[in-house]
C-alpha cells in the first residue's frame, strides 16, 4: 500500500484523496490547518459557487465539466443545480467579442440580443437595463461551496482516507536513505478540546469526548495529545507536541501556500496570492416571487441564472497580458509576475477594469463579487481583516472576514445594478469578505510531479547527503492555479492529481510543472 499525504485540505486537496482512497494500492490522508476542510477563510470556502467556463476544448474546459460531473453526484444536500450563465454585453465591442467567442465554443455558448429571447432564459433579467446591448449566455451550474467540500470529505473518509484538521505544517522534508519517503511534521490545533479535563474532539461534526486517562488521539495522528485540566467546560486545548508523519508521497494542495512549501525542498512555484473579495445582500423575500422592494420600487426578482458581465473580460482580452510579462520585484527568487485578469497590479493600485459574477444562494441571497488584487507578497496589512465590523448603519454592524475595500464593493455594486437595477432597493451588504486565490501568470493550474527536467544541469544532493534527492522529488506532487477557477476546476484538478500520483509523473503537457517551475539545484 502506497501512503500518500495529501497537504490542503481544500477542493482540490479531497477530491484528490477520494480518487487516491477509492483506486486499489493506496492511502490517502489530508492535512488541513484549519478546523474544517475548505474553510470559509480560504479560496475553497469563500467563493461564490459558480462551476463556470466549461463551453470549449481546453484542458481547463475538460477539468471544469470534469468537476461538473461530480458536483453533480453528491446530492441535493450542496444545493447543485445546473442553470445558464448570462454576461450582459455593455457595448458593441463586447458583444463583437462575445459572437467571436461563441463562434469558437461549436454551439455551447450563444448571444442573445432581443428581450423576447431573454424572457424564455432568465425572466429577471427583462427588459434591458439602459446600458446592456445583449447577453453571451452558457451552461453553468451553482453549488453551495462549503457543503460541497464537506460533502466530498465525507465521500473520501468513507473510501477510507484520512481527513486530519488542525493540523498546521511546520515542516517537509524528504527522509535520508529512505528510497524516496517523506517526512511531514504539523503542529496541532482545534478542532482537539478540552472539556472538563475530557478529551475532547469533532468528528463528522459532531462533538465527542474520551475519559481523561485515554491519551491516544482520535485521528490517528500518531500522537499524544497533552492537555491542562481547566476545570468544567469547554475551552481551548493548550500547545501540544508536534506531529510527525511519514508517507510514500506529498501531493501540495495549499493554493497560493504551495510555493511556501515548495520553497523548502528547493523548488521556485510560480504561484502568487491574488485576494478576491466578496459580498451579500439578502432579497426581502428569501424566495424571489416578485417581493416588494424598498421605496415603491418595482418588484425585484432573484434569477436562476448566474450573472456576469463582459467589461472585464473584454478588457483583459485587448490588453494582452501573457506568461512572462516583467513585473514587480522581491526579496527571493524571480520577479512577481503582472498577472493577467486582475483588477490590481497591486495593494492600493489604479483601477484596470471592474470585474462581476453573481448568484443567489439557497437562502436568497445575492452573492456577488469582482475585485482581484494581486498582492505578490502575503502580510499581516493586506490580508486581515479592518476594524473587524464596519458600521453601515445606525441599528447593525456588518462582519467581515479578511480585508475588504469599501471603494471596491460600492464599484461592484453599481456594475451589479447597471445589470439589475431593482438591486439597488434591497438594503445594505449584510456581510463582506475575501480570500486569497493562488494565481499563475500563464493563468493555468499546475498538476503533476514536482521533479526537475533531467536537462536541468547537475543532480540534487545525492542520496543521505545535502540538498534534496531527484528521488525524492519524483514521489513529489501539486496541484494548484485554479486562479478565479478554483471551484469550477477543483474537483477535476484533484482527479488530474491523483492519476499523476498513481502513474509516478505528469499526465498533461498543459499542467506540468516542468514547464513553470526553477529549482535551486543542490540546496534546499
Amino acid at each position: 500500500m502506497k501512503e500518500v499525504i495529501i497537504i490542503g485540505g481544500g477542493i482540490v486537496g479531497v477530491s484528490a484523496a477520494l480518487h487516491l482512497a477509492s483506486s486499489s494500492g493506496f492511502s490517502a490522508t489530508v492535512i488541513e490547518a484549519n478546523d474544517e476542510v475548505c474553510a470559509v477563510s480560504e479560496a475553497s470556502g469563500a467563493n461564490c459557487g459558480i462551476v463556470t467556463g466549461g463551453f470549449g476544448n481546453s484542458l481547463k474546459d475538460r477539468l471544469v465539466r470534469q468537476s461538473r460531473l461530480i458536483y453533480s453526484t453528491l446530492g441535493p444536500s450542496i444545493g447543485f443545480r445546473h442553470c445558464v450563465e448570462v454576461c450582459a454585453c455593455h457595448n458593441e465591442a463586447q458583444k463583437a467579442f462575445s459572437l467571436r467567442l461563441a463562434q469558437e465554443s461549436e454551439g455551447t455558448a450563444w448571444v442573445v440580443e432581443t428581450e423576447e429571447e431573454m424572457s424564455k432564459i432568465e425572466p429577471a433579467l427583462v427588459p434591458f437595463a439602459e446600458d446592456v446591448v445583449g447577453y453571451l449566455c452558457f451552461q453553468a451550474a451553482v453549488a453551495e461551496r462549503g457543503p460541497t467540500g464537506a460533502a466530498i470529505a465525507q465521500a473520501a473518509k468513507r473510501a477510507g482516507a484520512r481527513v486530519l484538521t488542525g493540523h498546521r505544517v511546520k515542516a517537509l522534508s524528504p527522509i535520508p536513505g529512505s528510497g524516496g519517503r517523506w517526512r511531514v511534521t504539523c503542529t496541532m490545533s482545534s478542532p482537539h478540546r478540552l472539556s472538563g479535563g475530557a478529551h475532547g474532539f469533532l468528528e463528522d461534526g459532531q462533538k465527542k469526548t474520551l475519559p481523561p486517562e485515554d491519551s491516544e488521539c482520535p485521528t490517528r495522528c500518531q500522537s499524544t495529545c497533552h492537555f491542562e485540566d481547566e476545570g468544567e467546560g469547554e475551552v481551548p486545548r493548550r500547545e501540544m507536541e508536534e506531529v510527525t508523519i511519514e508517507a510514500d508521497v506529498v501531493a501540495l494542495t495549499a493554493g497560493w501556500r504551495c510555493q511556501e512549501l515548495a520553497k523548502e525542498v528547493g523548488v521556485d512555484l510560480p504561484v502568487f496570492p491574488v485576494r478576491g473579495q466578496m459580498w451579500a445582500v439578502a432579497h426581502p423575500s428569501g424566495q424571489g416571487a416578485g417581493a416588494e422592494t424598498k421605496g415603491g420600487s418595482p418588484p425585484c426578482l432573484l434569477p436562476r441564472a448566474a450573472v456576469a458581465s463582459m467589461e472585464s473580460e473584454t478588457f483583459w482580452h485587448l490588453e494582452g497580458r501573457h506568461c512572462g510579462d516583467s513585473g514587480l520585484p522581491r526579496g527571493e527568487g524571480r520577479p512577481i509576475p503582472l498577472l493577467p485578469s486582475v483588477t490590481h497590479d497591486s495593494e492600493g493600485g489604479e483601477r484596470k477594469a471592474r470585474h462581476l459574477y453573481a448568484k443567489v444562494n439557497a437562502a436568497g441571497e445575492f452573492i456577488c463579487g469582482g475585485d482581484r488584487v494581486s498582492l505578490g507578497t502575503v502580510t499581516e496589512s493586506n490580508v486581515a481583516t479592518t476594524g473587524g465590523f464596519k458600521k453601515k448603519t445606525e441599528n447593525a454592524d456588518i462582519p467581515i472576514s479578511g480585508k475588504v475595500t469599501m471603494e471596491g464593493i460600492r464599484v461592484n455594486r453599481s456594475h451589479l445594478e447597471s445589470i439589475l437595477p431593482c438591486v439597488g432597493s434591497l438594503g445594505p451588504e449584510r456581510r463582506l469578505w475575501s480570500a486569497l486565490m493562488p494565481w499563475t501568470p500563464s493563468e493555468r493550474p499546475i498538476v503533476g510531479s514536482l521533479c526537475p527536467p533531467l536537462s536541468s544541469g547537475p543532480p540534487f544532493g545525492e542520496e543521505g547527503g545535502e540538498g534534496v534527492d531527484v528521488l525524492s522529488l519524483r514521489n513529489l506532487f501539486v496541484g494548484t492555479g485554479g486562479c478565479s477557477m478554483g471551484f469550477s476546476m477543483g474537483a477535476g484538478m484533484g482527479v488530474l492529481l491523483a492519476e499523476c500520483v498513481i502513474a509516478g509523473r505528469s499526465l498533461e503537457d498543459e499542467t506540468d510543472p516542468q514547464k513553470f517551475c526553477e529549482w535551486a539545484v543542490g540546496e534546499k
